[in-house]
């Protein structure tokens, strides 16, 4: 804390917005479609956050090099945790984004989501977020159309963004 005290001690769900929350709803903290996350932040809705590429085949390895690129179309500044990434195809692989301290893509911003931090092994790009591709997901390269969801990790039907992809391209 700084001079302004207000927000040292903030307390999410007491119904009472302070310091850096963004909203807080005591009644339904964390349900699905209020718009408050259960951080007390602005949870996106639909076509806020947008999936702009996925490299789910890269020539150099295979899940090493893994990503996907969200845009934040909002108005506002967007955090992603408790956001949920999954993959569906023959199987379901999900993620939920996880971080201790915000994850904050602002208005017209992009962020990478990968498998790994090595620049060397994902075609040069330093990702925002990284998952760990042993315990979290990996891009299908085969088996028909993978779809990847990016939802409210509360309520999966709470779709913000979807996307397929064919498996019969690399890169």
């Amino acid at each position: 804390c700084s001079l302004d005290t207000s927000g040292c001690n903030a307390v999410c769900g007491n119904g009472v917005v302070e310091g850096a929350e963004e909203c807080d709803d005591p009644t339904t903290k964390g349900a699905a479609g209020n718009g408050c996350s259960e951080l007390c932040t602005k949870e996106p809705a639909a076509g806020e956050l947008v999936i702009t590429e996925v490299m789910f085949d890269p020539t150099t390895t295979n899940d090493v090099g893994e990503y996907i690129e969200v845009y934040n179309a909002s108005a506002g500044p967007l955090d992603l945790r408790g956001l949920r990434i999954a993959r569906k195809g023959s199987t379901t692989q999900t993620h939920v984004i996880t971080s201790a301290t915000p994850l904050v893509l602002a208005a017209g911003a992009y962020a990478v989501l990968a498998n790994s931090s090595d620049t060397t092994k994902n075609g040069g790009v330093t990702p925002t977020y990284t998952w760990n591709p042993t315990s979290a997901i990996q891009l299908a390269n085969s088996s028909g159309p993978i779809e990847i969801r990016l939802e409210v990790a509360s309520t999966p039907t709470l779709v913000v963004d979807a996307m397929s992809y064919p498996t019969s391209a690399s890169y």
